[in-house]
């Protein structure tokens, strides 16, 4: 219960309907909730996760809504949305536009995001 600062222990998880399920110790998770740092857990290898068949690209949404939580641009709010916060993202315009680029692209396929990246022409 991430609102709650609160951890439940999940000891059945054969009837629950998932997409990718994250294991992790209760103690790392629990660190990670004091402190508000997640996206570490999973550079540092603290977690395990199981992806379903055809899950990957929730799952890769999923580890991005974390960071972008972490980061403290969610729950947006309106001073987000200042000054200084408008003049520093239209300098990165360009940085944005490819992410909703990459983004359209991945909805089709992932071998076509990764041609975008590397900058390889489509064969």
């Amino acid at each position: 219960d991430f609102y709650n600062k609160k951890i439940m222990e999940a000891n059945d998880i054969k009837n629950l309907k998932y997409t990718s399920l994250i294991k992790i110790n209760k103690s790392v998770l629990n660190r990670s909730l004091k402190d508000n740092i997640f996206s570490n857990i999973d550079i540092a290898k603290r977690w395990s996760v199981e992806v379903k068949k055809g899950g990957i690209q929730k799952h890769l949404y999923m580890t991005a809504l974390i960071s972008i939580f972490e980061g403290g641009i969610l729950p947006l709010e309106k001073k987000l949305f200042n000054r200084r916060f408008v003049i520093g993202y239209l300098r990165r315009l360009p940085e944005l536009l490819d992410y909703i680029i990459v983004f359209f692209k991945l909805r089709k396929s992932v071998k076509e995001a990764r041609d975008f990246i590397s900058g390889t022409k489509k064969t």
